[in-house]
């Protein structure tokens, strides 16, 4: 289902947010903003994860990721089926058939699918990378799996037809702009 004409709509429809960007990216600050500003339920990967007793940044075999993909689409269904307006996966949703599932959990839902990518430079994120590394603030990433990441990173094309919001734009502004 393609995204409506929000300006027309009397309540907002239901939609299924799927985020997508490499690690450090903003997803987790975009996703947070969807919470505070709209309501939204957020399907964060890293805290399911760590739910599973897996760390994110160490490194995790495709299985594993698989495997938390998995649950994630059974959590944001049932946030779907029990009516949810707005529901946000937070991940890097960095291969394309990620993406394809969530467009088919949309499809079956009968939701609005919007792919927002946060188009952030690498320099930007080995920036805030090293920034973290002395502050802190989120557990690191390690260099090694850093570079399998963006080595191996699948950005959406044209086809899938994405939303951007670059690190120049004001993130809350754009979100709101776009009528999410």
């Amino acid at each position: 289902m393609s995204r409506g004409d929000p300006a027309r709509e009397t309540e907002p429809p239901q939609r299924l947010v799927v985020l997508c960007g490499p690690a450090f990216a903003g997803k987790s600050r975009v996703a947070e903003l969807l919470r505070r500003l709209r309501g939204a339920a957020v399907v964060a990967l890293d805290e399911l994860n760590a739910r599973r007793g897996l760390a994110s940044g160490e490194g995790l075999s495709r299985d594993e990721w698989a495997r938390t993909h998995a649950w994630a689409i059974g959590v944001s269904d049932a946030l779907l089926r029990e009516g949810r307006r707005l529901v946000v996966i937070d991940d890097t949703s960095c291969f394309r058939f990620l993406r394809e599932d969530y467009r088919r959990l949309a499809a079956r839902r009968g939701v609005e699918l919007w792919l927002v990518v946060l188009a952030t430079p690498e320099a930007e994120i080995r920036r805030r990378i090293a920034a973290n590394r002395r502050d802190q603030e989120r557990p690191d990433l390690d260099p090694a799996v850093l570079e399998a990441h963006l080595a191996s990173f699948e950005w959406p094309g044209p086809d899938e037809d994405p939303v951007v919001i670059r690190p120049e734009d004001d993130p809350e502004r754009r979100l709101v702009e776009l009528g999410l």
